[in-house]
């Protein structure tokens, strides 16, 4: 018995200027392809609010909320044992090393779940910037 699955993927890519509007439009992005990859909804939840914190610290950080903004990339791939989100920006950015420490820093002066939040929920988390790319980041689940 053969069986051929012809569902429709969801959009390989979304881009757009990095805004408050784009960076929803983005969270639909990864919740559909969490969806495509049957993700169980507790889950898929987590991963969501993972995205969010990632893509709330690109405007309010990355850009800041005082500098006109620039663009937001994002993608998704899926593997049989894992799911993969990236995104990518041209505003400030950080490496591997400064997450790290930002995400086991004790006291936080300002609210938010922060990037200890984003480690805990998903696999494996990867930053990387460089000045003529621009900054990716990417976030792995082990499905």
């Amino acid at each position: 018995m053969l069986i051929e699955d012809r569902t429709t993927t969801p959009p390989r890519e979304f881009a757009d200027l990095c805004t408050a509007e784009s960076i929803r439009a983005a969270r639909t992005f990864f919740e559909q392809w969490g969806r495509f990859a049957g993700i169980p909804h507790d889950t898929l939840l987590q991963l969501l609010v993972g995205c969010d914190e990632v893509l709330t610290n690109v405007i309010k950080h990355a850009y800041g909320l005082d500098k006109p903004l620039g663009p937001l990339w994002c993608g998704a791939e899926v593997e049989p044992s894992l799911i993969r989100f990236i995104i990518r920006h041209h505003g400030a950015g950080i490496t591997q090393e400064q997450a790290a420490a930002q995400a086991d820093a004790r006291s936080r002066e300002e609210g938010g779940h922060g990037l200890a939040l984003v480690r805990r929920v998903f696999s494996r988390v990867h930053f990387s910037t460089d000045d003529e790319r621009g900054s990716e980041i990417v976030l792995e689940k082990a499905l």
